[in-house]
């Protein structure tokens, strides 16, 4: 065991990796944006939500509804939620900047 102290250093230097690339790199990212105003409308994106719809994120939070409401089990025949016309396109980062915690 004349290693130990090269397999330590493997070891940490392993982890210090992981944790740059899964934690730290997609936060220096993605962790200063900011909501954008829209120059043809004028309008601030994403909106500044409604009392109902955060008092209903806050219920849906508090009983545990994610725990079975975000499984994305389909079949496989089913594609995707686009080709189904379940929304106009994919989300982004910018569009749960205002959500504390990100409710997928």
């Amino acid at each position: 065991m004349n290693n130990g102290p090269l397999v330590l250093i493997g070891l940490a230097l392993t982890l210090a990796l992981t944790l740059f690339a899964l934690v730290i790199g997609p936060h220096l990212q993605f962790g200063d944006q900011e909501p954008v105003t829209i120059d043809e409308t004028g309008i601030s994106y994403p909106a500044v939500r409604a009392a109902e719809v955060v008092q209903g994120a806050d219920v849906y939070r508090a009983h545990g509804c994610q725990y079975c409401h975000t499984r994305q089990l389909r079949s496989s025949t089913m594609g995707h939620d686009i080709a189904r016309g379940w929304g106009a396109r994919r989300t982004v980062a910018r569009d749960y900047i205002r959500d504390q915690p990100v409710m997928l």
